[in-house]
């Protein structure tokens, strides 16, 4: 899976219709690791994911 295709599945939507988000706020925080772990084992080397809200202020996921 590439990210684009992680993205569109968010990109414009409404994302307490995401099923994991249903239980989860979606901040920025939690759509890095959201995002972290769909990646995850689909994308070699992977070490972390930055969420940007605007130019700046960003969160970021990654693994201890």
């Amino acid at each position: 899976m590439k990210l684009n295709t992680c993205l569109e599945k968010m990109d414009h939507k409404y994302l307490n219709n995401i099923p994991y988000f249903r239980k989860v706020n979606p901040t920025s925080e939690n759509l890095a690791r959201y995002i972290f772990y769909i990646l995850k084992g689909k994308v070699s080397g992977i070490k972390s994911v930055t969420v940007w809200e605007n130019s700046a202020s960003c969160a970021t996921y990654e693994e201890c």
